[in-house]
């Protein structure tokens, strides 16, 4: 599902604490990744998704995925069902792939943490 933001989008939100797991009973944490690539443009970002992401969606544990230009380059945020998750598209999907031809060069500046607060649309 793919969500526009903007003055005229409303936007509903309901929230998860820490202490309720997005997969209720597996006592996983959810895992946020965020991945700004300096100098990076939409048009890397493109070439990058068509090389490591399903076409029909989101990889397996990914619960959203936000991208878009900002001051000086290209931010990414994406929120994992689990660590474990994460870890796993990163090494059996995105690190085999690179470097991906039209996609980022070099590594980007990367910020993860486990999720205590969560709001959804």
């Amino acid at each position: 599902r793919v969500v526009a933001f903007g003055p005229s989008s409303p936007v509903c939100v309901h929230a998860v604490r820490s202490n309720e797991t997005l997969m209720e009973g597996t006592g996983t944490m959810a895992y946020l990744m965020t991945h700004f690539w300096p100098g990076g443009t939409e048009e890397q970002y493109q070439s990058m998704l068509a090389a490591v992401h399903p076409a029909e969606g989101l990889p397996e544990g990914q619960i959203s995925h936000v991208a878009g230009p900002t001051d000086g380059g290209y931010l990414i945020s994406v929120v994992w069902d689990s660590k474990d998750h994460s870890e796993r598209f990163v090494n059996g999907t995105l690190l085999p792939e690179l470097p991906v031809d039209g996609g980022f060069a070099g590594a980007p500046e990367q910020r993860v943490a486990e999720v205590t607060h969560l709001e959804t649309a």
